[in-house]
C-alpha cells in the first residue's frame, strides 16, 4: 500500500512538472504574440498562429489565419497596448492548452483610438513542437460593470 501511495506521489509530481514547464512554453508563446501583435510584425506573427486558427474579436468578426496576417501587415488596425489583467493556463494534454482571463487594450483603429476592456479563452496547440495558437474568443465587458 505504501509503494502504492509513493508511486502515485511521483506520478503526481511528475504530472506538476510537466504542466509547469508546459505553462511557462505557452505564457512565453503568448507574450511572443502579444509583442509582435504589438509591434505589428506580421511575419513574427505568422510563426506563432496555426494554420487551423479561429480568431473570434471582441467586435464579433471572425478571422482565419490569413485573414489576420493581413489585417495586421494593413495596418487599419493598430494595437498599442495589451495588458493582462489575469491569465490562467490548464493544460488539457501534453500538447494543448487552454488560456482564459481578462485584458485591457488600447487600439487604434482607422485612426480612431479606442480602449475597452475584455474576457478571453485561447486554445494553443503544440504543432510540430511549436506552440501555435489554434483558436481565440474575447468579448468586451462594458464599461458599466465591475469585475
Amino acid at each position: 500500500m505504501h509503494r502504492l501511495i509513493a508511486c502515485l506521489g511521483i506520478a503526481f509530481l511528475c504530472c506538476s512538472a510537466v504542466s509547469a514547464s508546459v505553462e511557462s512554453e505557452v505564457r512565453a508563446a503568448d507574450d511572443a504574440r502579444i509583442s509582435a501583435i504589438i509591434a505589428g510584425d506580421a511575419t513574427r506573427l505568422d510563426t506563432l498562429l496555426s494554420e487551423q486558427l479561429s480568431y473570434g474579436h471582441a467586435d464579433s468578426r471572425v478571422e482565419g489565419k490569413s485573414e489576420f496576417l493581413a489585417a495586421t501587415r494593413s495596418g487599419y488596425m493598430i494595437y498599442r497596448s495589451y495588458d493582462y489583467e489575469e491569465r490562467k493556463f490548464t493544460p488539457l494534454s501534453e500538447n494543448v492548452v487552454t488560456m482564459s482571463g481578462r485584458a485591457k487594450l488600447a487600439v487604434s483603429m482607422g485612426g480612431v483610438n479606442i480602449s475597452f476592456n475584455l474576457r478571453f479563452l485561447a486554445i494553443w496547440q503544440r504543432e510540430d513542437g511549436i506552440w501555435q495558437l489554434r483558436a481565440y474568443q474575447s468579448v468586451r465587458i462594458p464599461k458599466s460593470r465591475a469585475y
